[in-house]
């Protein structure tokens, strides 16, 4: 059975096939989060200074149990990235110029407004949490307070919201429940209320919505949150395209 993950920014996909005797079947499942947040901090530590970090991993696990690995640091991933991925990507993983394939220059330059895709955190400190960590989705009492009192504040400042509640696991891998706001921007923008941290996930595509649309959303989400919760937005997790929407400088 082979894992393939392509990341690229903050965006990922993958896929699971399993060679059985009738041939590849795809593996119509979900990989947990926290395999999700080892591969996202593995890319990160495998980075090389110049060199750039891979874009494609895959994880084969074979019947008498051995792993084998690769990790494609110079082919395009299949996956059709968005450019504002890619510029992302590039800024964080820098690459010098003899160590670029030709395909990824092209891609790799900010566009004025190239719609906005972000994962980043709230947490009481203001620092995301720890890559590997097991991650609570359980909403408590108080987060409950904050999503019901951030949805109707953003309800008053003229926003589309929409409350619900989604399935996840909390740290010993039980199902638990969490609140979810969500606003309508055009593409998708919601809050996940976890015990010990809100998840804020945007993917909103540049033919989606306008940027003026989308800016003043983003502004006032990250104020509300920011005033209703007393947490701090994980700035440090922001590209510089993605702290010039949210009105932060470079």
């Amino acid at each position: 059975m082979t894992l393939t993950y392509q990341r690229v920014g903050p965006t990922a996909t993958y896929d699971i096939v399993a060679l059985t005797q009738a041939g590849e079947v795809t593996v119509d499942a979900k990989i947990p989060r926290d395999v999700r947040i080892v591969l996202g901090g593995l890319r990160e530590r495998m980075y090389h200074p110049g060199v750039g970090t891979w874009y494609t991993a895959a994880v084969t696990v074979y019947a008498d149990g051995r792993i084998e690995t690769n990790f494609d640091y110079d082919n395009e991933p299949a996956y059709p990235f968005a450019p504002l991925s890619w510029a992302a990507d590039a800024e964080r993983y820098p690459r010098a110029a003899e160590m670029t394939p030709g395909w990824l220059t092209a891609k790799a330059e900010h566009p004025a407004w190239a719609g906005l895709r972000m994962q980043v955190d709230f947490t009481a400190g203001g620092e995301p949490i720890s890559a590997g960590a097991h991650v609570d989705a359980t909403t408590t009492a108080q987060g409950h307070e904050w999503s019901h009192a951030i949805a109707n504040r953003l309800r008053a400042a003229g926003h589309a919201v929409r409350e619900a509640t989604s399935e996840g696991e909390d740290g010993q891998g039980n199902p638990a429940a969490y609140d979810e706001v969500l606003v309508d921007v055009g593409g998708y923008l919601s809050l996940a209320f976890f015990r010990d941290m809100i998840f804020w996930w945007v993917d909103v595509a540049p033919d989606q919505a306008d940027s003026e649309i989308v800016t003043r959303a983003v502004r006032d989400v990250a104020r509300t949150v920011q005033e209703v919760s007393g947490w701090a937005l994980c700035s440090g997790q922001l590209n510089s395209y993605e702290r010039r929407v949210l009105g932060l400088g470079a």
